[in-house]
């Protein structure tokens, strides 16, 4: 993938993560996919992004349809959402996680870690673009977390 084609995957998966965090409306389902997530292989003229989340309830849910929105709404983004059953089958999540790094079809992945230590060590060797989403995981190789930083929002509330 090209640099050009690197930076906008990441700013449309920032722009549209950040998006999906401040707020947009709820609704369930285990995949958000645009025109042409189901091809073998990523075009030239799409982007196909792959968010893997923690679970599908709660808080996901509103992550899940905001991916669909997005993708509805930019016919050149393709988005495929997958998550475990609950959020403790971490071997299932590193699955996902390999599956989705190993895949041609996806030019960025957004992973919503349930270990962080796991998340670091499987995307050592990829060239994808990763963003970190609500769990943030130290690698050189993620582009951007988008979350709360817990470290600041403890701070914050302690001095209030």
């Amino acid at each position: 993938m090209t640099t050009n084609k690197k930076l906008l995957a990441m700013a449309l998966a920032g722009a549209m993560l950040t998006g999906m965090l401040a707020g947009c409306g709820g609704g369930s389902g285990n995949s958000a996919n645009g025109s042409s997530a189901d091809s073998d292989a990523a075009t030239d003229d799409a982007y196909n992004i792959n968010v893997i989340v923690k679970l599908t309830d709660g808080h996901f849910s509103r992550i899940m349809a905001g991916a669909q929105a997005y993708a509805d709404e930019h016919s050149n983004v393709n988005i495929e959402v997958m998550s475990p059953p609950s959020a403790t089958p971490y071997e299932e999540q590193m699955n996902m996680i390999e599956t989705s790094l190993g895949n041609n079809k996806f030019d960025a992945v957004v992973i919503s870690p349930l270990q962080s230590s796991t998340a670091s060590s499987l995307v050592s060797k990829t060239n994808k673009t990763i963003i970190a989403l609500d769990t943030d995981f130290e690698s050189d190789k993620k582009s951007a977390f988008v979350g709360t930083g817990n470290h600041v929002a403890t701070k914050s509330g302690g001095q209030a």
